[in-house]
């Protein structure tokens, strides 16, 4: 069990670090390194989207049904290409499922 609590503990780690790590001020909005990331050309977008590919491992590290899992891929695979294109990407602010959303998905499968 506490292998399990670990793994949970370093998926939501992650998760907040690419989606809420810190306030911006004046403002009640919260924001990670995702969207820094995305201003580094190419690279920044393949490092958010490998760090939050390491969520979809450690969900199947504890088991969470294929289901969630494809679902959680898909969501990544949407952020991944949305910010491969440089300025939309930028400007638009398009609605996707954080990955902290994404990060507490897995805890609800786990015995």
């Amino acid at each position: 069990m506490l292998m399990i609590r670990t793994k949970e503990q370093q998926a939501e780690a992650i998760a907040h670090v690419l989606d809420d790590i810190m306030n911006l001020p004046g403002m009640r909005i919260r924001m990670g390194a995702d969207p820094l990331l995305g201003l580094i050309p190419v690279i920044g977008d393949a490092l958010a989207t490998l760090l939050g590919a390491t969520i979809l491992v450690i969900a199947r590290q504890l088991n969470v049904p294929w289901g969630v899992v494809g679902s959680m891929a898909f969501n990544q695979l949407k952020n991944g290409l949305i910010g491969a294109v440089p300025f939309p990407s930028l400007v638009t602010p398009i609605p996707s499922i954080s990955k902290v959303m994404q990060s507490t998905q897995p805890s609800c499968y786990v015995p």
